[in-house]
């Protein structure tokens, strides 16, 4: 029968505690279990390491399908300025060409607005006043001080356990 994973990492634990308590005779049916669990674990290992790359091309799959919406998102905005011009120049024309600067509709009015907006040309003469800079942890260089044995403050050193396929 085969067991979930759940149920192996399970048995195992059985096992190693039936071994401490049997101290060192084994019986056949805990070396029977062993052999089994032996045989079952790499067989497994394989079916989720299969599951891991599968997950890992579906991420990469998402990722690529979110940089074409991300680029489809930015045609769309790109043409929701060509299109504003085109607007623009039709009002422009229409207040040549008849003095009003308005154009009604049933469904809509349409008019020519002035906005004010920042428009930024030298960003290095900009005063610091008005500057906002984003801070981030630099892991790699904290690492680095950590592994040569100097204390960051706030910082520590965690050794994680994974496992690893290839």
């Amino acid at each position: 029968m085969t067991q979930s994973t759940y149920q192996l990492i399970e048995t195992a634990n059985d096992l190693i505690g039936r071994l401490w308590a049997l101290e060192g005779e084994v019986d056949d049916e805990t070396e029977t279990a062993v052999d089994q669990w032996l045989e079952d674990c790499p067989d497994k290992l394989g079916a989720i390491a299969a599951v891991k790359r599968r997950i890992k091309d579906d991420v990469a799959s998402l990722k690529s399908e979110e940089k074409r919406i991300a680029d489809r998102r930015k045609s769309l905005e790109k043409s929701v300025e060509r299109v504003s011009q085109l607007a623009l120049g039709l009002l422009q024309a229409h207040e040549e060409l008849t003095g009003e600067t308005k154009i009604k509709r049933a469904d809509l009015t349409a008019w020519i607005a002035t906005t004010k907006s920042v428009e930024i040309s030298d960003e290095d003469a900009i005063p610091s006043a008005f500057l906002v800079t984003t801070t981030r942890p630099n892991k790699t260089a904290i690492g680095k001080t950590l592994k040569g044995g100097e204390d960051v403050p706030g910082c520590e050193l965690v050794e994680k356990t994974g496992a690893r396929f290839r």
